[in-house]
């Protein structure tokens, strides 16, 4: 029931959008353009409750494992935190890719 209510949203958004525009393709395109927005919104809000509890959680073992195997060298002593271990990830990904 869902995926027909959100059918008849986008139909009803679609025939809205051709009437201002009068313009399938372009309807078309301000549609999918309005599905993306939507997906980006949700990932958002996941995301911040993900985050939120990374910033306590210690970094897993895989993690400190692929940041040795980036090369960073990981201070065991360290409370290192799965968001902490992500940013650090990511950087030296980035520095590896920029060489």
């Amino acid at each position: 029931m869902e995926m027909q209510n959100k059918l008849t949203q986008y139909l009803e958004l679609f025939e809205k959008a051709r009437a201002k525009v009068s313009d399938d393709n372009i309807a078309m395109g301000l549609v999918e353009q309005v599905g993306k927005d939507l997906r980006v919104e949700q990932m958002r809000g996941y995301s911040t409750v993900e985050r939120d509890s990374n910033e306590s959680q210690p970094a897993t073992e895989k993690q400190i494992g692929f940041l040795k195997k980036l090369g960073v060298s990981v201070n065991m002593s360290d409370k290192l935190t799965k968001s902490q271990a992500s940013k650090m990830i990511d950087e030296a990904q980035g520095q590896l890719a920029a060489c």
